[in-house]
Parts: C-alpha cells; structure tokens; sequence
C-alpha cells in the first residue's frame, strides 16, 4: 500500500473520530435508522458444513473479547473446529490476587476459555505486528500464521457490527493463498456513534487500503 494512500486514509478516520465524538451524534436516534446502518455493516454468519482448520478470535475491547470467547468456545463445542487463536497480547487487566500481579490480557482470554470447557492445549495465540490499520496488521498475520501450519479453513469471530470490514479485510490476504474464510458474530453491541465511525471505517478500507 503506498505510503500517502495510508496517511489519506488515517487521516480521513481521525476526522471521522473527531466528529463522532461530539455531541451531534450522542442523542437518541430512531430505531429505523440504527437498523439501517446495522444492516448494512453486518455481514451475516457464515459457518463450514465441517470442521475448520483453525478458528480466530479478532482482537477488542474487554467487553468484546468477553463476548467473543462465548461465542468462540459455543462453535468449538459443536465441533466446528479444534483449535482457537487469540490475538497475542501483553497487555495488562485487573489484579489477580492468586498472582500477586496484573493478569495479562492473553492470561485472562486463555481462562476464559479453560472455563468454558476448551482445553488449553486447544489454544494458541497470533502474534500480531502493532499498526494503524489494526484489522489489515491481524489479517496478514493469520494468513502468515495459515500458510505456515499448512492450514485451509478458519473461522473468524468478531463484533456484529464489524464483521463486513472484517470480511473485506482478511479475504484481501486469505483469498490470494487459497485459504476458506467464515466469519461468525458474537453478542456484541455498539452505539450509534460507533456505527457511523465503523461505516467511515469500510469506506476507508474498502476504497483505499484495499484498492491493489
């Protein structure tokens, strides 16, 4: 991607931040209208008639990766894979008193699961090269991930609301090495403000960073 076409684009989505965040788009909004913004952005689930080689839950909020776990360990449940990435992070949540220290975000999501009935052998984590463009630097690094292990199918659990530009995204890498993409939603919700931001979002992404 050429250099001035990623600094348009970081700058078109930090006007975008900035207008989202005032006031105008705090008040409540018909239904209708959030709907047709939902509609839009929402891909739709996608899931393999068999097992996928590999299920990855996508990097978020700790609400998000709460919800996304949930989700993830209901499809490893009823077989849909055998093994579950999570984006690799050192970053640190609340204090855990058995540790006496900060647990680690990837400690926490690992727990997560363990409680949920998917062993720990199951799990593996993607280390992900920290960028601007969060979901393009994810992307590349599973495809990395999938070509290295030799792996076909995976399945990719977001937010709802960002699953099309977690579509556009990933396809972009996964497509060009043969690897068969699904993507699932979890439960999470998001404001009005945060639709329009992630519309903004795969505006960008569609029509500029995706653009070969």
């Amino acid at each position: 991607m050429p250099v001035v076409l990623a600094i348009i684009a970081g700058l078109f989505l930090l006007f975008g931040m900035l207008i989202v965040s005032t006031k105008l788009f705090h008040y409540r909004v018909p239904e209708f209208i959030k709907a047709y913004f939902e509609k839009y952005l929402i891909a739709g689930d996608t899931l393999p008639s068999e097992k996928a080689d590999a299920l990855y839950i996508l990097g978020g909020s700790a609400r998000s990766t709460s919800r996304h776990i949930k989700k993830a360990a209901s499809l490893f449940h009823s077989g849909k894979t055998e093994r579950i990435l999570l984006y690799d992070t050192k970053a640190k949540w609340h204090y855990e008193s058995e540790l006496e220290r900060n647990i680690t975000k990837n400690e926490l999501s690992i727990k997560m699961l363990v409680v949920r009935g998917v062993p720990k052998s199951c799990i593996d984590t993607l280390p992900v090269k920290e960028g601007f463009f969060g979901t393009l630097s994810e992307a590349r690094a599973l495809d990395a991930y999938l070509r290295k292990k030799t792996l076909k199918t995976v399945i990719l659990v977001s937010s709802p609301c960002h699953s099309r530009r977690v579509a556009y995204s990933f396809e972009h890498y996964l497509k060009k090495s043969g690897i068969t993409m699904y993507v699932a939603s979890s439960e999470d919700t998001f404001s009005f403000s945060e639709l329009i931001l992630e519309t903004l979002k795969v505006f960008v992404y569609k029509m500029i960073l995706l653009v070969d």
